[in-house]
């Protein structure tokens, strides 16, 4: 009993790290996510585990998102088709549903999933620097897809380095969650590797260019080391480790790998990354007042800029703050501030570290769109040392009474 339902955990724990790169593949119409979100789903209820926690926030967030979202289906104006904006609700509501009321500390229990985190970012990790190897060597680019590699690299020569994810971005995004655990979290294994495992994929995000990953790393690292100076925690061995570590971040500097990625953040010329990532805050401009509060629903958004706006591309990119202002306008942003708060609230050190990553990439990045939500919420919500022992075989037999 106890060994299949630790097979099932495990099962709906790979499912949810991996989702953002499953996300690259389809079958039909329909992501592959999606498809795989839906199997956890079926296997959690033919297996009987398939038990539903009360959140009343998040449940008042979902029904106002459903419900402002099919009032503008039936009345409203719409920015993308009725299939485009209710696939996207769809998946905006299941993987809600799934990551928070159903799947968090239930079947993604905190130390077990930090193991298979672990295992998942250094694949990564390693694919990443072999991926720089080839190219910077070889001039050889790697795929990052199975069926498909993706030769451009937004450089003549900086690699844009994505590991088996669909972009350096994504990348980071995907990893963030890993080194905040690691640097804010408690221990998950017997041997207490955080701190190397913090610098690996730390070194990982750096490799790929994302500047977005790179600063926010960076911020979780300051704030580490701040709290470790100020409770006297900062040992030799550490301060050494650190200062060997700048060493590295100015030679990739010098060598133009770090430049490169930090220039594209600082840049803010009129074809610049960050006004690409701007754009969507623009698109505000074409709401209405009763639309702005209200919101014209989720997954209803421009994405070709169709409507004559000052964008410097032919598409517009949404960071997760003006897409949810866009889409559920400030009542429901409101109301997702209100769930981040509660969550910082009642967190712990880890899952306030989080929260404020979430906030810092959410001002001009995207890390609350669906496939990368459920790793964010599972780990903001996840509850330290549900997975111990004594305590699993209880709630086993807890429920083989019930």
């Amino acid at each position: 009993m106890l060994k299949r339902k630790s097979v099932i955990s495990d099962i709906y724990i790979f499912i949810i790290l991996l989702l953002p790169m499953f996300a690259q593949y389809a079958i039909g119409p329909i992501d592959f996510d999606v498809i795989l979100l839906l199997f956890v789903v079926f296997l959690l209820f033919v297996t009987k585990r398939l038990n539903i926690t009360v959140d009343g926030p998040i449940l008042l967030l979902l029904t106002y998102t459903l419900l402002v979202t099919l009032c503008n289906l039936l009345v409203g104006k719409l920015y993308a088709t009725i299939f485009e904006i209710v696939f996207r609700l769809g998946k905006y509501i299941l993987y809600f549903i799934v990551s928070i009321l159903i799947g968090v500390n239930r079947q993604f229990k905190y130390d077990r999933a930090m193991q298979i985190y672990r295992i998942i970012a250094f694949f990564a990790v390693a694919y990443i620097l072999l991926q720089a190897l080839f190219y910077y060597l070889f001039n050889i680019t790697l795929p990052n897809k199975i069926g498909k590699t993706i030769v451009e690299q937004g450089g003549v020569e900086v690699g844009r380095l994505r590991s088996f994810y669909s972009e350096p971005a994504e990348f980071a995004y995907s990893m963030i969650p890993f080194i905040v655990c690691s640097l804010f979290g408690k221990n998950y294994k017997k041997k207490d590797t955080r701190f190397f495992d913090a610098i690996f994929v730390s070194i990982g995000i750096v490799i790929s260019t994302s500047g977005q990953g790179i600063v926010c790393c960076a911020a979780m690292w300051v704030i580490w080391i701040i709290e470790k100076i100020i409770k006297r925690e900062l040992n030799v061995k550490t301060l050494a480790t650190i200062i060997l570590i700048v060493i590295v971040a100015c030679v990739l500097y010098t060598s133009g790998i770090l430049s490169f990625a930090l220039d594209r953040v600082n840049d803010t010329g009129e074809y610049s990354a960050m006004a690409a990532r701007f754009s969507g805050y623009k698109t505000l401009s074409l709401l209405n007042i009763l639309q702005l509060v209200f919101g014209v629903g989720y997954g209803n958004y421009v994405t070709k800029n169709i409507y004559g706006l000052d964008v410097p591309y032919e598409f517009v990119n949404y960071s997760s703050i003006a897409e949810n202002l866009f889409t559920i306008g400030i009542i429901g942003f409101c109301l997702l501030v209100f769930v981040f708060f509660k969550a910082y609230k009642k967190g712990n050190k880890r899952s306030k570290a989080l929260i404020f990553a979430i906030l810092i990439l959410s001002t001009f990045g995207c890390p609350l769109i669906s496939k990368l939500l459920p790793i964010y919420l599972s780990f903001v919500y996840v509850k330290d040392g549900v997975n111990n022992s004594k305590k699993v075989i209880e709630e086993n037999k807890d429920g083989e009474g019930k």
